[in-house]
């Protein structure tokens, strides 16, 4: 009678991606989408994950060294088609005597803009991809097919394709509160494509007792839907600031250029 112990089953570790969307028209430096994607990927995780919501620069969440990075990638994700009719007119001139950059064009700006001598040395690999064209191609064979494929069909379809994945959303501090009010279409979609999980970006100085209050009812939520049962690990949103950001945006940039 054989009595050696079973065969212990390998445990394939599932790969942590943070989703970052961002127009593209242009990208930004330091000051805006470069600096927040340098700190998303400088993330690293401290365990054990308390029940505290973790912050940036807490025992719980840094930026040092010896611990393993909270990501395993940041990927940026220009938008293809905007979900509103007024932003979709705009990207494609909306009457304006100057045509704004189709997606290629926006895409290679991120590319450069995002490269590896640009992002520099950080714990978790940096790319950028075409998912959200993706999403939209599969999403577009419905009857009638829709005008966008929106964060929800996204989170479906890299679900979908990438099954050994879990995914995180990144979003500015006002993005992230709209979402937490429910303000945006299909939120529990949204909720149960990323496990709970949100990263809330705001600016130095601007991560007052709200957002936190926001965070701390958001993450109250999410742990009463159990979403760990579905993904190890924590649930809720971290807020991480962004040291040197300023408000410099796309719009901002494309104004002044229009300036001359």
């Amino acid at each position: 009678m054989d009595r050696s112990p079973p065969a212990l089953e390998k445990i394939t570790p599932r790969r942590q991606v943070c989703l970052f969307g961002l127009s593209g028209d242009p990208p930004t430096g330091p000051g805006g989408h470069l600096g927040i994607v340098r700190q998303l990927a400088s993330l690293r995780r401290h365990h054990p994950v308390p029940a505290a919501p973790p912050r940036a620069g807490s025992p719980v969440l840094g930026v040092g060294t010896g611990c393993p990075p909270l990501f395993d990638e940041v990927r940026i994700l220009p938008v293809y088609r905007h979900m509103f009719a007024s932003k979709r007119a705009a990207q494609a001139g909306g009457g304006s005597a100057v045509r704004r950059p189709d997606y290629f064009a926006r895409l290679e700006m991120c590319r450069l803009a995002f490269s590896p001598r640009a992002v520099g040395e950080v714990p978790s690999t940096v790319v950028v991809c075409e998912d959200e064209r993706s999403a939209y191609e599969s999403v577009r064979r419905r009857d009638p097919p829709p005008e966008a494929a929106g964060t929800a069909d996204l989170l479906e379809y890299l679900r979908g394709t990438e099954p050994g994945t879990d995914f995180t959303l990144a979003l500015g501090a006002d993005s992230f509160t709209d979402f937490a009010d429910g303000r945006w279409a299909r939120t529990g979609d949204i909720v149960r494509g990323v496990g709970g999980r949100f990263v809330a970006v705001s600016r130095p100085g601007n991560t007052g007792p709200g957002l936190e209050e926001v965070v701390r009812r958001f993450r109250n939520e999410m742990l009463s839907m159990d979403l760990r049962a579905e993904h190890a690990g924590w649930v809720g949103a971290i807020i991480v600031n962004v040291p040197g950001i300023t408000d410099t945006s796309s719009s901002a940039v494309r104004a002044f250029t229009k300036a001359g």
